[in-house]
């Protein structure tokens, strides 16, 4: 916010969050901004189907919607370009997604959306300001307290600060410019952090299907996807290189945190880093929990949904710990199979390819406990697959600092984002004038 300066004279918007607002601004409910779009797309008027994704209204492909017929299609609604979509279903379990956009062209959404067409305002000016509100997580307290949904009714009385059409111009072209900036870095990160995951899967891949010694011998692994392996090395299957079988986890729900009790493991308690977030922590009493405890080096790999085949391993200092019915525990024979080899060949592309095959599709992604049983795994004596877990744990340390760093790099952003559409929207900053010099200069 280098070279903005504050308003010089401000006012109270009698608004808790919104704090004080520039004196020349008003603080107005929503409803004098805008109206509720309520135009039906009875008789198929129009099939260009739009949805609410990441904070952006998205184009989708009519035709693959599965299980949607044609007529399904009438009872959404017609927006235009410049309409804002607001989701404000769901609150009580997703505090994390954006539910506000402008769109940029006519289409569909589903009428579970509420959209609005704005009237004496500019429609940018409005989406930045809900984006605020969005942000602060403002949607979620209205209404007289937390709602699993709400209606536009329960909107109309949001405040929002409004300044002249002159000062909303200038608003929307310095954020337009400012957050496209920020937008472009963070684009530039995401595909840092996408190149470095592929570094790191071919240093795993080449390290535990071919070993460290690039002058060994090779040999067929009898296995098609597995390709060749080093001649001291065998293949096995899952089952035959374990201590004990795979097991299922508690079907209990997560609905305690008491710090005393057994902690309950769920996939959502994995971070990309391989430990275990603090503030998804979910415990089970210990008595619930005692058939379903994992051990230090135990596996838990995702049996369902869009991370199926992601793998944990047990840290040794984890605290006692039970997991949930949707992972599947592997424990390892030691004498066989190290676990942290084995942790590794699951982050291993043959490992990838094997599940996208192997994986039914019902409802959602699935692979059961009798099918991963059966995964072909390369051996290699235990003192290499030692050797090969030591290399890896180097070599991926350094890979995994430069992806914490880029992580870290887009939420700082992401967070001088909010910021500057807050400080913007809310005239704690005055971008007028930066707005007319910038145009003087070019």
């Amino acid at each position: 916010m280098s070279g903005v300066k504050p308003y010089p004279e401000y006012k109270n918007s009698n608004v808790e969050w919104m704090g004080i607002i520039p004196a020349s601004w008003t603080v107005r409910p929503f409803f004098s901004l805008v109206r509720e779009n309520k135009r039906s797309n009875r008789g198929m008027v129009e099939d260009n189907l739009l949805s609410l994704s990441y904070g952006r209204v998205i184009r989708k492909d009519i035709s693959s919607n599965a299980g949607l017929l044609p007529e399904s299609f009438e009872t959404y609604q017609v927006i235009e370009a410049d309409d804002i979509v607001l989701r404000l279903t769901d609150l009580q379990n997703d505090k994390r997604s954006l539910r506000s956009a402008i769109a940029a062209e006519r289409g569909i959404i589903t009428s579970a959306y509420l959209s609005v067409r704005c009237e004496g305002v500019l429609p940018r000016f409005v989406a930045y300001a809900l984006r605020d509100c969005d942000l602060r997580k403002v949607f979620y307290f209205m209404g007289g307290g937390l709602r699993q949904s709400m209606k536009f009714s329960d909107m109309k009385w949001l405040p929002l600060a409004v300044p002249s059409l002159g000062e909303q111009r200038a608003i929307v072209s310095y954020l337009d410019r400012e957050t496209a900036e920020i937008d472009d870095f963070i684009a530039d990160q995401e595909e840092l952090i996408e190149l470095l995951n592929e570094r790191r899967t071919a240093t795993i891949t080449q390290a535990v299907t071919k070993g460290l010694d690039l002058t060994v011998q090779m040999k067929g692994s009898g296995v098609e996807w597995l390709g060749k392996v080093p001649q001291g090395w065998r293949t096995a299957s899952l089952r035959h290189l374990l201590a004990s079988k795979l097991k299922y986890g508690a079907n209990e729900a997560a609905e305690f945190d008491n710090p005393d009790w057994v902690r309950y493991l769920r996939i959502t308690d994995f971070g990309y880093d391989g430990k275990l977030k603090d503030e998804t922590f979910r415990s089970l009493p210990p008595e619930v929990a005692a058939d379903y405890m994992v051990k230090p080096h135990d596996i838990l790999l995702a049996r369902s949904g869009a991370t199926v085949g992601k793998a944990f391993i047990v840290p040794e200092d984890s605290p006692p710990s039970c997991f949930a019915g949707y992972l599947i525990r592997v424990e390892c024979d030691p004498k066989l199979l190290l676990p942290q080899f084995a942790y590794r060949f699951f982050q291993s592309t043959p490992f990838l390819d094997w599940k996208n095959a192997s994986q039914t599709v019902a409802t959602i992604q699935n692979i059961g406990a009798d099918k991963y049983a059966t995964l072909p795994v390369p051996v290699p004596p235990v003192d290499e697959q030692r050797e090969i877990t030591v290399y890896l744990d180097y070599e991926t340390a350094e890979i995994d600092a430069a992806i914490a760093d880029a992580k870290e790099a887009i939420e700082l952003s992401k967070e001088r984002r909010a910021a500057l559409i807050s400080a913007a929207v809310t005239g704690k900053i005055d971008v007028r004038n930066h707005i007319t010099a910038e145009l003087g200069a070019a």
